[in-house]
């Protein structure tokens, strides 16, 4: 996609995401009269606005200066900049909170499946784990909770 200006692709990032300039300006603590100037490219977008815009967003700010390179950066980038910006220790707290907040448990299961070694799982049981994670995350309350019931009670049978 070739967005000729800066201004235009922070209009498009922003519609993108389904806000206003008031919104954005909200989000990442700019007045929306920058947002304003910049989106008609009286403003060039400063270091400050580029990072929140990156922080908030995970916006690619080469994208936004140049238009060159992804839209968002990759999900490394974004954990690598945001320790560069706030710290190893504001970082590892935030880790840390997102890991205890109920709002993340999918985030947590997710690296919970990555500690498993599939290599050493057969391929009928890494299928088996494959679809049981899909239909976890698509289900709700009572099929994850059946599922759940499953587990204990094929566990328990074991025992």
């Amino acid at each position: 996609m070739d967005i000729e200006s800066a201004g235009k692709r922070v209009r498009h990032l922003r519609e993108h995401f389904g806000l206003n300039q008031s919104q954005v300006s909200e989000e990442i603590g700019l007045a929306q009269s920058v947002i304003s100037a910049i989106e008609k490219d009286k403003h060039e977008p400063s270091i400050r606005f580029l990072n929140a815009m990156m922080l908030r967003f995970g916006a690619n700010p080469e994208w936004i200066m140049t238009g060159e390179g992804e839209m968002f950066i990759a999900p490394e980038e974004y954990i690598a900049r945001g320790i560069e910006l706030l710290g190893p220790a504001l970082m590892s707290q935030g880790f840390a909170n997102v890991l205890k907040d109920s709002r993340f448990t999918e985030f947590q299961s997710f690296l919970d499946m990555d500690k498993l070694n599939l290599e050493s799982v057969n391929d009928e049981l890494e299928e088996f784990l494959q679809q049981a994670a899909e239909v976890w995350y698509q289900g709700d309350g009572r099929i994850r909770r059946a599922l759940s019931q499953f587990v204990k009670g094929y566990l328990e049978k074991d025992k």
